[in-house]
């Protein structure tokens, strides 16, 4: 089915206002979107005519099963928008609120397909203590590597050696705050680490460098990339 982009964003209020109330009335839909009465109810008549919603008698509105179909692809599209406009990106929140209202309805589904996978990818990464953006820079650092083809030594990341392996640093992923961390503590392309023992949950690691030891989280050790 075909809906307007006007119907569309009314059906994506009413299973946002359902996911917090088992009951959603027009002047809950109306207050939301800051409009009055009689627009919500020509909007309600619209997406009941097209079997999307059901209205009871005394107002109150639910979701067909189509209608929460059609509902929850809209939000997952707007959510994965909104997601790396403020996260990746960086926008501020609101901007990034209206700006996914506008996109959402634009761009093609395999667009989509592709941008709710990557977020899905970004947020369910192994480097948990690290923020989207430092994910998805991170993500990017180590694939970008990967295309260059497979060297003859072995390259991984530092939190893959083993308890007495040595290795020589290649390169130091990461952004912000967490690689001047790493630059300062010493971590360089061409020096010699070697990793001295996890902690009982593999979590901060020690590692020797030059003619000292260290402590990092597992996290960080992530994001620097070796070879032995």
């Amino acid at each position: 089915m075909k809906l307007t982009i006007k119907e569309e964003d009314y059906l994506e209020t009413i299973y946002r206002l359902s996911q917090e109330s088992d009951s959603v009335g027009i002047t809950d839909v109306a207050r939301e979107r800051g409009v009055t009465l009689p627009t919500v109810i020509s909007a309600v008549s619209k997406l009941k005519e097209s079997g999307l919603i059901k209205q009871r008698h005394y107002g109150k509105l639910y979701l067909k099963a189509a209608g929460r179909k059609k509902a929850e692809e809209i939000y997952k599209t707007h959510r994965a928008i909104k997601l790396f406009l403020t996260d990746v990106l960086q926008l501020p929140v609101e901007l990034s609120e209206s700006e996914a209202c506008c996109l959402e309805h634009v761009m093609s589904p395999e667009t989509i397909k592709r941008l709710a996978g990557l977020m899905d990818t970004i947020q369910n990464c192994p480097y948990s203590d690290l923020t989207l953006k430092d994910k998805c820079v991170n993500l990017l650092s180590r694939n970008s590597q990967s295309k260059k083809g497979k060297a003859a030594e072995k390259a991984m990341s530092l939190n893959e050696l083993k308890p007495g392996q040595t290795a020589t640093v290649t390169s130091v992923a990461g952004s912000g705050s967490i690689r001047r961390r790493l630059m300062d503590l010493g971590i360089r392309s061409g020096e010699k680490v070697k990793m001295v023992k996890f902690a009982p949950l593999r979590d901060p690691i020690e590692i020797s460098l030059g003619n000292g030891h260290l402590s990092i989280r597992r996290s960080e050790a992530s994001l620097i990339e070796v070879k032995i």
